[in-house]
């Protein structure tokens, strides 16, 4: 099975010096903000101001076993030059 991790479909960009990363409501997926720091339960700082780039996985990518059951995932992604970091 094929899996496009780097779809467009939920992808966000930013170049936010700091920003917050949420958890999407039941049914929704997690994206980034740089807004209502109350809610946010991760955050980034991002001094040298690099594009980082966020791709919700849990509730925007499909992971399905062969039974049909939605296999568990992390709630995202994010990929700037050289790295790749995953968000539990």
């Amino acid at each position: 099975m094929s899996i496009d991790f780097f779809k467009d479909d939920c992808r966000d960009a930013t170049s936010e010096i700091c920003f917050g990363i949420c958890d999407g409501a039941r049914g929704a997926h997690a994206f980034m903000t740089t807004e209502g720091r109350d809610s946010w339960v991760a955050i980034v700082n991002n001094s040298k101001s690099m594009k980082i780039y966020f791709h919700p996985i849990d509730n925007c990518i499909e992971l399905n076993r062969d039974d049909g059951n939605a296999e568990k995932k992390c709630d995202a992604m994010m990929h700037y030059p050289d790295n790749l970091v995953f968000v539990v």
